[in-house]
């Protein structure tokens, strides 16, 4: 059995890519990192689901992908999958759709999760057929367990043929559900029972594969996390969570890589001057509101007659995010402190009911949009606001917090996963991009945001001061009257230093090279 001696193609593998299809934040990364790697010279595909869309430009690729799965009551469900070609951003893309009309029913629905475990295994058979075709590339990178089947599919495949195709495995958020092996056999996903080389702390060990699926209870994303040849997390702390869940043995093939923005604070100073002829944002920032207010649809209320501070949060409307959290804390905040969350709806109508009723409770204070604001608008929003907020009860990472120190504001969140690795706190850390707090404690948000919401509002207007709670913020405040304008400075700066594409790109490069080693020790077991 051979391996790569070097990575060029590569395939990735996912269920959103912002272009065609976003949900959150796996969306902005997977186009991030193709973009950097696609300039690089590396020879980059997307593969996915179509969701249903059919973006301007793409083409009908001639590939005949037709077969029948057989379910656990015996009976044959037929398949015929299309394929979709075209370029996002200089970025080539496959989307995979339904040529039958039971087959369109669950490739070509949106949103992105409907039918997931359904897409999932179509994707799986997708794919084969892409590689039969075409051939294999030199890495396969998937993308949470949507994608897991797949990569499978085509590790296993390979191998039959001689070939250890390296499979990168990228944990953008944890967490899968498990089925019975059937689900994925060769009857209904397509992955035979052959024998697997899986790694085992110095050497592989070898293993069927319906044993492996079993050894996991059927969850996925166990049986891939053994199966891949290398793991990667979006950041250090969730990989050793990851760690802790399966196992020190899995140690030497994991990796992570931060995400990161191509956010400009340029871009937007730009878009500000041609929006409203000013970039300073006290001039932008009540105008802006009262736009997004007339424009898009609001749940609550903002009474804008004595505003001062305002907070912007922004996520999916669902417990992860803490949204209920940001409300609570909003009770005990004054009311010159204006709270905005830019919600995105994905279907949880009980936890939306929770939030509209704690909206009375901030009445005149807070208020949710669901409607999708345009990007242009959105940064405008918070690069005039004075704190970003991520209340979250669970982030790998928080893409969105990277964005908003992009744009110069500063943030407060949840000492959790990602976000209290790479937030320094403003008390112990002059350099600091904001406060962490802890997850769940109103009481200790509440404080935060208005100690640094008003830290950036008395350099301003020189008003404030005596609002700032946090006494090492305040003699901040008092040693250096325009530390807020700093502050922005600094958390611009710190993005540009770690958190850019070409850093994402070359952290996930590394991770590549480790899973062609991986490779090559499997391809000699």
């Amino acid at each position: 059995m051979y391996s790569p001696h070097h990575i060029r193609r590569i395939w990735i593998l996912t269920f959103e890519f912002s272009g065609i299809a976003k949900v959150g934040g796996l969306g902005e990364v997977i186009p991030l990192i193709a973009r950097e790697l696609t300039k690089k010279g590396y020879d980059v595909v997307i593969v996915m689901p179509s969701h249903g869309i059919t973006p301007h430009g793409f083409k009908e690729l001639d590939l005949e992908c037709q077969g029948s799965r057989y379910g656990v009551d015996g009976v044959e469900y037929p398949y015929d999958l299309g394929f979709l070609e075209g370029v996002v951003e200089g970025v080539k893309v496959v989307l995979v759709k339904g040529k039958s009309y039971r087959t369109s029913m669950v490739l070509d629905v949106w949103p992105p999760y409907s039918y997931v475990s359904e897409k999932a295994c179509l994707l799986a058979r997708a794919v084969h057929c892409l590689a039969k075709r075409f051939g294999y590339p030199d890495i396969i990178h998937a993308n949470d367990w949507h994608s897991a089947v797949a990569a499978a599919l085509l590790k296993i495949d390979a191998e039959l043929r001689g070939y250890a195709l390296p499979v990168l495995y990228q944990i953008h958020l944890r967490g899968s559900p498990s089925y019975p092996w059937h689900y994925a056999s060769e009857h209904w996903c397509g992955l035979p029972d052959t024998m697997q080389r899986i790694w085992a702390t110095t050497k592989h060990i070898f293993m069927h594969t319906k044993d492996l699926w079993d050894s996991c209870w059927g969850n996925i994303e166990c049986f891939i996390v053994k199966l891949a040849d290398t793991i990667a997390t979006v950041s250090k702390s969730e990989l050793e969570l990851l760690v802790r869940d399966y196992g020190e043995w899995i140690r030497g093939k994991t990796c992570y890589s931060y995400n990161s923005t191509s956010w400009s604070i340029k871009e937007v100073e730009e878009n500000a001057l041609k929006l409203y002829n000013t970039k300073r944002r006290g001039e932008i920032r009540w105008r802006l509101v009262n736009e997004l207010l007339q424009k898009f649809t609001t749940w609550g209320y903002l009474n804008l007659t004595d505003n001062e501070v305002l907070v912007i949060s922004s996520g999916r409307l669902t417990p992860q995010k803490g949204f209920d959290v940001l409300l609570h804390a909003a009770k005990l905040l004054p009311p010159s402190i204006k709270v905005i969350v830019l919600g995105r709806r994905v279907g949880d109508e009980s936890y939306e009911h929770y939030l509209r009723n704690l909206l009375n409770e901030v009445w005149g204070k807070t208020i949710i949009i669901v409607d999708d604001v345009e990007q242009t608008l959105y940064q405008l929003l918070i690069y005039s606001s004075h704190v970003y907020s991520l209340s979250s009860r669970y982030e790998p990472f928080g893409i969105s917090g990277i964005e908003a120190l992009a744009l110069g504001t500063p943030i407060v969140v949840s000492n959790i996963g990602g976000l209290g690795e790479y937030v320094s706190d403003l008390r112990v850390n002059p350099l600091g991009v904001g406060i962490k707090v802890q997850q769940d404690n109103v009481t200790e948000l509440a404080m935060a945001i208005q100690s640094l919401g008003y830290l950036v509002y008395y350099s301003e207007t020189g008003k404030g001061i005596d609002k700032i709670v946090f006494r090492e913020l305040r003699d901040l405040a008092l040693r250096e009257h325009k530390f807020g304008e700093k502050l922005r400075d600094i958390t611009v700066a710190y993005v540009d230093m770690i958190f850019r594409p070409e850093h994402t790109a070359n952290s996930t490069l590394a991770c590549y090279e480790l899973a062609r080693q991986m490779a090559f020790y499997r391809a000699n077991a």
